[in-house]
């Protein structure tokens, strides 16, 4: 049988031990919100740009159609 002391040690630590792995979910789940925002960003800039250059290329299209 453990003694109180012991008993009491075991307990503090198991609580640390949730504390600290609730907060490294804590953590986690962000970054990876994060993450898949930076690249839906990336994404929606490169679509951007492709979407901006379409009068060019139509254009040239058209210019070769002639």
């Amino acid at each position: 049988m453990r003694t109180h002391t012991a008993l009491q040690r075991a307990t503090h630590s198991e609580s640390w031990q949730e504390a600290d792995r609730t907060r490294q979910r804590a953590t986690t789940e962000p970054l990876k919100a994060m993450a898949v925002l930076d690249t839906t960003m990336a994404q929606t800039q490169r679509e951007l740009k492709e979407e901006a250059n379409l009068p060019a290329v139509a254009d040239a299209v058209i210019q070769l159609a002639q």
